[in-house]
C-alpha cells in the first residue's frame, strides 16, 4: 500500500505533471483575463436597419424643478406651493445603412404639469392666485451617426410646442396660450463624437464641434388682456459645441425585456453649447453593449445659466439634481404614450432648455399678473 501511495505521488509530482498542471492554470487565467478584457470595454457597435431602442418614463416627480421656481417667486417678495409631474418617452429606429453612415428615424414626446397657488406680498398687500399649467411636445425626424464612431453627424426635426397656462388671482383669470411650430436642420462638424469608442471607466474625453442651424419658428403667442402675437424667425446661425463626458463606472439596467444589462454610466456637465446639443443627452446617459446604444437615461434637474456670452451652461444652479430617470420600455409601450400626448412636433433637441423656458414662462407671468392685479 506504502508503495503504491509513493509510486501515485512520485507520479503527481513527476517534473512534465507539474508542468501540465501549470500549463492549464496559465491558460484558465489567460482566458479570464481576455474574458475582462473583453467587459472592460465597449465598442462601436454595428447597427442593422430595424435596429430600435425606446425608453420613457411617466408621471416623474418635478419636485428639484418646482423648488427652483418657488425659490424664483421668493426671490420677487412672494410665495408659491406647487406641484408638478413630467411624461417623456424616445424612440430611435434604424431605417437605412449608408455608406458612411447610419441614418435613425426619431420620435419623441414629453409632457408637463404644474399647478398649485402663489401670493405675493407688496406694501402691505397680499395678493394670492392659483397656477395651472400644461406643457406637451412631440419631436419626429432623423439622425444620422457616422458608421466608424457613432458620433452625430446632422439632425433633421420638424413640428410644434403647445403650452396652456391659466392664472386666477382676486377672481379674475388670466389665460396664456403658445402654439409654435418649427422646421429645424442641425449639422455638426465635424461630427461630435459623443461616445469616443472604446468606452472605458474612468476615461474622460470632451466632444467639440462646430454646429450649424437653420430653419424656421413660427406661430403665435396670446395673454388675455394683451391680444395675440405672431412668432416668425428664421433660423440661421453657427455656433461652437463642447461638452465634456466621463464614464465613472458601469451600472446594471433592467431591460424592456427583463435581462439585465451592465452598461457604461456616461456623464456630462458643464457643456458650452451656444444654445444648441445634440439629442440623447440628459445628465446621465446608460450605454448597453448588449443593445449597442443608449438604453436609460437620467434626467439633469433644473435648467442651466445663460453665461455672459449668451451660450448654455449645463452647470446651472443646482444642476446636479436628477428629476428621475427615463428608463427602458417597449416600442409599443413608446408609441402608445407618445400618441396620448396631443400636438404634433417639436424640436426638442435639448430637454433642459424646453424646461427652462417653462420655468421662464411660469417666472414671467406670475410677475406680470401680479403687477396688473397690484395696479388694476
Amino acid at each position: 500500500m506504502v508503495a503504491v501511495l509513493y509510486g501515485s505521488l512520485n507520479r503527481f509530482t513527476n517534473v512534465n505533471s507539474v508542468k501540465g498542471i501549470l500549463a492549464g492554470i496559465c491558460a484558465g487565467l489567460l482566458l479570464l483575463a481576455m474574458a475582462q478584457v473583453g467587459i472592460s470595454e465597449a465598442n462601436v457597435p454595428t447597427w442593422q436597419v430595424g435596429d430600435t431602442w425606446a425608453m420613457g418614463a411617466s408621471n416623474i416627480d418635478l419636485a428639484p424643478l418646482i423648488q427652483y421656481i418657488e425659490q424664483e417667486i421668493e426671490t420677487m417678495g412672494g410665495s408659491a406651493d406647487l406641484t408638478g409631474t413630467l411624461s417623456v418617452y424616445e424612440i430611435f429606429k434604424v431605417v437605412e445603412v449608408q455608406a458612411t453612415q447610419y441614418k435613425v428615424e426619431i420620435s419623441m414626446g414629453l409632457e408637463m404639469n404644474i399647478s398649485g397657488t402663489m401670493s405675493v406680498t407688496q406694501a402691505g398687500q397680499t395678493q394670492s392666485g392659483s397656477l395651472n399649467l400644461t406643457f406637451t411636445a412631440k419631436a419626429d425626424g432623423y439622425a444620422y451617426f457616422t458608421k466608424d464612431t457613432l458620433a452625430l453627424a446632422k439632425e433633421e426635426l420638424s413640428g410644434d410646442m403647445d403650452l396652456t397656462m391659466s392664472m386666477q388671482a382676486d377672481g379674475q383669470t388670466v389665460d396664456i396660450t403658445m402654439d409654435v411650430s418649427s422646421e429645424t436642420t442641425i449639422t455638426f462638424d465635424p461630427p461630435l463624437d459623443i461616445f469616443n469608442f472604446p468606452i472605458t471607466v474612468d476615461n474622460s474625453w470632451t466632444a467639440e464641434s462646430t454646429a450649424t442651424v437653420t430653419g424656421t419658428i413660427s406661430g403665435t403667442v396670446s395673454m388675455t388682456g394683451l391680444g395675440e402675437q405672431s412668432i416668425s424667425q428664421p433660423l440661421d446661425t453657427t455656433t461652437s459645441v463642447s461638452i465634456p463626458f466621463q464614464c465613472p463606472s458601469t451600472a446594471d439596467v433592467t431591460l424592456e425585456d427583463g435581462s439585465v444589462s451592465t452598461c457604461y454610466k456616461i456623464t456630462q456637465s458643464g457643456a458650452s453649447v451656444g444654445g444648441v446639443t445634440p439629442t440623447c443627452l440628459g445628465g446621465t446617459a446608460y450605454y448597453s453593449p448588449d443593445k449597442g446604444f443608449i438604453v436609460k437615461q437620467d434626467l439633469m434637474g433644473l435648467p442651466g445659466a445663460a453665461g455672459q456670452t449668451g451660450e448654455m451652461s449645463l452647470a446651472g444652479v443646482g444642476s446636479t439634481a436628477s428629476l428621475g430617470s427615463i428608463n427602458p420600455v417597449t416600442v409599443q409601450e413608446a408609441e402608445s404614450a407618445i400618441a396620448g400626448m396631443g400636438v404634433g412636433g417639436i424640436d426638442i433637441v435639448l430637454l433642459a432648455i424646453i424646461i427652462g423656458v417653462v420655468v421662464a414662462v411660469v417666472v414671467t407671468i406670475v410677475v406680470v399678473v401680479f403687477a396688473i392685479r397690484r395696479h388694476a
